[in-house]
């Protein structure tokens, strides 16, 4: 028992000590990966990532020069905001016939005056007319129907005027025209970047891997391989965001912001410290395993040598008995009777359980050559049962054990049973006993019922039924079960 313990509270210090290091590993991890938060870390990125070298760079004087409303990719569409289809419809027939729709002749300049300029623009290009400079800067410089002003009338002119033109109204111009300033800056950039930049983001993710920021010297690019080297030390990892559906711990314009992924150094940690763990505890299995074989040893061997004193003793007392067998009243005779039973019976029990001490699993059901029919007349003949069997033979069996296994069903359907129990016996392939009455066998619901129940003595029949089932799968064989009526078979191979 002292060894027991003493294993047991190794068993549980180990136990504590390996989830002590592996809790303080994950929770090293995991405090490495939050602390400072996610958001901390991207401000830091962000101001360390405006100091590096950049490829592109427009300043922000270089921006405020030119109004914001050209550079947005919606001043490329048509503004049905403030214009109808009609209206859109009306400037396009006028742009492609010179010929203006009657109910727009007399159009209230003081009510529409931006439509009124339009239909002024599409004239003077219908009429070949050249407005004034100043015209381009008084009023709406974006046309209704998409694009600006100026952008609509560069198109009109030839080449050898263009020149002029740009150098005087190139802040008119639209962003998405070639011949804006700042378009070839920002080529490479999609619309929907340059737009979220212009409107207050502070960085963009391009799909060359190109981080643009939008930081206190204007719009800068930075190259991929500049920019991720500060990602390592500040234990954050920044990808393109693809879908609006991808699932990021953070996200900012489109970029998908999250923790990095474990270091090796810490799943490698994890991995060891699991496998020590499974070791520890598979070996500690096998010990406390053999402990318990080795209990359950001393335990039978004290048994077996103790019984041997008290039932040789017994002999002895029999024998006398024996000796005056033929004094004794028919009442005693039928004690004296009882009595030898019992005592063959305990030192058969003895004798044949020393083989449970020998390692050889055949040495611990000891078997005997008999005929089938001589054991079933042994067996039976106590409960005055008659049995069927259709071949009687001389098999080589555990005889012993078999013999307990089938005592127990006989008296579990002598006692629990209904109507008259019937035996049979066949063999082939296998030995089949089968003992069956008209009885119904209890529900798990009425077997409880039945041990809750106080001073009951029907208990014997769970336990002797876990006795066959142990014993018959211990001979290689096993207990079969059925119901309505109750019948259990003992199976056997040959």
């Amino acid at each position: 028992m002292l060894k027991f313990m003493t294993l047991n509270l190794f068993y549980l210090r180990t136990i504590r000590l390996l989830s002590t290091i592996l809790f303080l590993s994950s929770s090293v991890l995991t405090q490495a990966a939050d602390t400072p938060n996610l958001q901390t870390r991207f401000q830091l990125f962000f101001h360390q990532a405006s100091d590096l070298p950049y490829e592109t760079r427009i300043t922000l004087e270089q921006l405020n020069n030119y109004p914001a409303s050209l550079l947005l990719s919606d001043s490329q569409y048509p503004n049905f905001e403030h214009y109808s289809w009609d209206d859109i419809q009306t400037l396009w027939q006028l742009h492609q016939t010179c010929r203006l729709s009657t109910k727009f002749t007399d159009l209230d300049s003081k009510q529409r005056p931006n439509l009124v300029r339009a239909i002024e623009f599409e004239k003077a290009i219908c009429s070949n007319t050249a407005l004034s400079d100043d015209w381009y800067s008084q009023g709406e410089m974006l046309h209704p129907a998409g694009g600006s002003y100026a952008d609509h009338y560069l198109a009109t002119l030839a080449s050898d005027k263009q020149a002029q033109f740009i150098a005087t109204h190139d802040r008119k111009l639209t962003l998405s025209n070639p011949s804006h300033p700042l378009h070839e800056l920002l080529d490479n950039l999609p619309a929907k970047g340059y737009d979220l930049l212009l409107s207050g983001y502070r960085s963009y993710l391009a799909q060359d891997d190109k981080l643009w920021l939008n930081s206190k010297y204007g719009l800068v690019s930075i190259k991929g391989q500049a920019w991720r080297q500060l990602l390592g030390p500040l234990s954050i990892d920044i990808q393109l965001k693809s879908s609006d559906e991808q699932v990021c711990a953070m996200s900012y314009s489109n970029l998908c912001i999250q923790p990095p992924p474990p270091s090796n150094n810490g799943v490698q940690l994890l991995i060891a410290i699991l496998s020590f763990l499974a070791a520890s505890l598979f070996v500690i299995g096998l010990v406390n395993h053999r402990e318990e074989a080795k209990e359950r040893r001393f335990i039978l061997q004290l048994l077996t040598h103790e019984l041997r004193t008290p039932i040789t003793s017994l002999g002895f007392t029999v024998e006398q008995f024996r000796k005056h067998f033929d004094q004794l009243d028919q009442h005693a005779q039928r004690s004296f009777g009882r009595l030898l039973a019992d005592h063959q019976r305990l030192s058969q029990l003895a004798e044949t359980s020393k083989g449970f001490l020998s390692a050889d699993p055949d040495a611990q059901f000891q078997k005997q050559t008999a005929y089938l029919s001589d054991w079933l007349d042994h067996c039976l003949g106590k409960y005055n049962l008659n049995y069927e069997l259709d071949n009687d033979q001389e098999l080589t069996l555990p005889y012993y054990w078999l013999g307990i296994c089938l005592d127990n069903l006989l008296r579990n359907a002598l006692q629990h049973g209904k109507g008259e129990v019937s035996i049979t016996i066949s063999t082939n392939q296998n030995l089949r006993i089968e003992v069956m009455d008209q009885g119904r066998f209890p529900n798990q619901f009425h077997l409880l019922v039945k041990r809750l129940r106080l001073n009951t003595n029907h208990d014997n029949m769970g336990v002797g039924l876990t006795i066959v089932t142990r014993l018959m799968k211990k001979m290689r064989g096993r207990l079969i079960r059925y119901n309505n009526p109750t019948r259990y078979i003992l199976e056997l191979p040959l």
